[in-house]
């Protein structure tokens, strides 16, 4: 949804893929403003991921799991965290860090004069037809939300969770339906330009995942052949080279996906929570693929 907006501005002119940060918003990255806005997108900035860090200073603080999730954060203060840590060499690797969107929030907010909260509800949330999202700004989540929790041996700890702790990058809460909508919306070039549109759909690293502008493919399972053989789709295409497109979303206590098939006809979306981890020791938690797995089973 960030990178939508993005694209957005990118359409009006009011951004490039090649805008460097220090071009917006100077000294947001010191010593690394020369970041492109590209590489923010593709998660091949060199930026760390600020959630170990983050870990490693509510570990020192000596504070329960409880209060480590009720804890307000701030963009500029979650960025500060991250680069404590080693970055990387601009557009070189993939790695994935929420960073990146925090940065991009920066950004988009800086140029527009808007919140990021506004952006998203003006730009995507309506236009997509999205009547169950919105912008998380408060600090626990709606009373009808799924229930978060984590589990502990035998131990089963529902809490909640303060929703600035992902800022840009995952405090949008909407409903399985609702993602469905805004895939749909955006495959079908409502959102975007098509030219944007293929600049998000087009990969920029192949290690771990096809991971483009904001949004990820893998191949449609829906086509999947008979082991040794060749599939094949209608027409005789070859079905290999059908892909559906999307992204997961991951919290402490919750997980999500949503995918779609290029031509925005079928879309899944999945949600569900609990996590599995020690409270001693947040930062080993393996990528969920179960959200992913449930909506790649419903698209067929």
């Amino acid at each position: 949804m960030v990178a939508t907006v993005v694209m957005q501005l990118v359409d009006e002119g009011r951004l490039r893929l090649d805008t460097k940060v220090d071009q917006v918003c100077p000294g947001l990255l010191p010593g690394h403003g020369d970041i492109t806005i590209e590489q923010l997108l593709s998660h091949r900035s060199g930026l760390p991921d600020y959630v170990l860090p983050l870990a490693k200073q509510e570990q020192a603080m000596k504070l329960t799991v409880e209060q480590s999730f009720a804890r307000r954060h701030t963009d500029h203060s979650l960025i500060r965290l991250a680069l404590t840590e080693q970055v990387g060499k601009p557009g070189a690797a993939f790695r994935y860090a929420n960073t990146n969107y925090l940065v991009l929030s920066q950004l988009l907010q800086k140029r527009t004069g808007q919140s990021i909260s506004d952006l998203l509800t003006q730009r995507v949330f309506r236009k997509a037809g999205l009547k169950g999202t919105f912008y998380a700004k408060e600090r626990w989540m709606p009373t009808n939300s799924l229930t978060e929790y984590y589990v502990e041996g035998p131990k089963v700890v529902g809490f909640r969770q303060n929703a600035t702790l992902f800022g840009a990058a995952g405090a949008a809460v909407s409903t399985p339906d609702d993602l469905n909508r805004f895939m749909t919306s955006l495959m079908r070039g409502e959102l975007t330009s098509k030219r944007s549109l293929e600049q998000m759909l087009r990969p920029r690293s192949a290690t771990p995942m096809s991971y483009g502008l904001g949004v990820y493919s893998l191949p449609d399972p829906c086509y999947a052949a008979p082991k040794g053989k060749t599939p094949k789709g209608k027409g005789g295409t070859n079905a290999s080279t059908r892909r559906v497109y999307g992204h997961n979303g991951t919290t402490y206590g919750t997980h999500s996906a949503s995918v779609s098939t290029r031509d925005g006809r079928r879309a899944a979306s999945a949600s569900l929570t609990g996590r599995f981890f020690p409270p001693s020791d947040l930062t080993k938690q393996p990528m969920p693929d179960v959200a992913v797995a449930a909506a790649l089973k419903a698209l067929c």
